[in-house]
């Protein structure tokens, strides 16, 4: 027999046996690449939820009046700070078509609409992060990525 599971939802019982949240058994997983993806661990269990999507923290909406998601909605925290909403952000601060990693390399070049993009990001990453604390109230929370 075999199981499929969501990528992040492995990543995230991967990070209770051997990383971070080692020993823990109620916390919140994180990751941030394309898009944005969380999952919920309770007791030692993954919380999936009636459709196996609980924990799907990336359509948190962060700003009512931010950028549309993949999913049509508006200022999820995806469109936000995934690479693909930081490629967005960087076109529109007038950097061209860049992948997320370019915007890293311009902003080394000193290019300031770089870094005032690169900043942007991090604190919208900030600020999403903190908001899986403020719902769920895990003993611990965990941030992932594969930038």
């Amino acid at each position: 027999p075999a199981l499929l599971e969501r990528d992040t939802q492995i990543a995230a019982l991967a990070e209770g046996d051997f990383g971070a949240a080692r020993g823990l058994s109620d916390y919140v997983y994180l990751t941030v690449s394309t898009g944005v993806g969380g999952a919920i661990v309770s007791d030692g269990r993954l919380l999936r939820g009636p459709d196996g999507l609980a924990g799907e923290l990336g359509h948190m909406t962060i700003d009512d009046n931010g950028p549309p998601c993949g999913c049509g909605a508006r200022g999820h925290l995806e469109a936000l700070v995934s690479g693909t909403g930081i490629a967005r952000a960087a076109r529109e601060a007038g950097l061209g078509r860049l992948e997320a990693h370019d915007l890293g390399h311009a902003q080394e070049r000193g290019d300031p609409n770089a870094a005032a993009t690169a900043r942007t990001g991090r604190r919208r990453q900030r600020n999403g992060s903190r908001a899986p604390d403020a719902r769920f109230v895990p003993w611990s929370s965990h941030l992932g990525t594969i930038f």
